[in-house]
């Protein structure tokens, strides 16, 4: 009877034992799951940082090069300028000059004219 005892209470020891385990294998799937799910996100968010860095990268390429073409855009008005404000006060001087002989031709003529 005591031998009957002890199996039966190793009988229900290893039922226990066997649930927990079954337990213990229903949670350990289920994290697997989980963490398969999660580095399926870790990928594709991985996916989209790589496709936001190459975004960010041709920006910055792309500005580089704006501001390459405002230098040489800067550096060529710089030269212009002088020439075109020369060519400016040029004119001036001239229309300047042509101002004053009309008037000393209008002063002449009115000067005839008086005589």
């Amino acid at each position: 009877e005591e031998l009957t005892s002890q199996v039966q209470h190793l009988r229900v020891d290893k039922e226990n034992a066997d649930r927990e385990n079954e337990a213990v294998a229903a949670h350990n799937s289920q994290l697997f799951a989980e963490n398969v799910q999660s580095t399926r996100e870790n990928e594709q968010l991985r996916s989209s940082l790589m496709q936001s860095n190459a975004q960010i990268e041709a920006m910055e390429v792309e500005m580089q090069t704006v501001r390459s073409e405002n230098e040489e855009l800067m550096s060529r008005l710089d030269q212009q300028v002088p020439v075109e404000m020369d060519e400016v006060a040029r004119q001036v001087i001239e229309g300047s000059r042509h101002l004053h002989q009309l008037h000393n031709s209008i002063h002449s003529e009115e000067s005839r004219q008086l005589i």
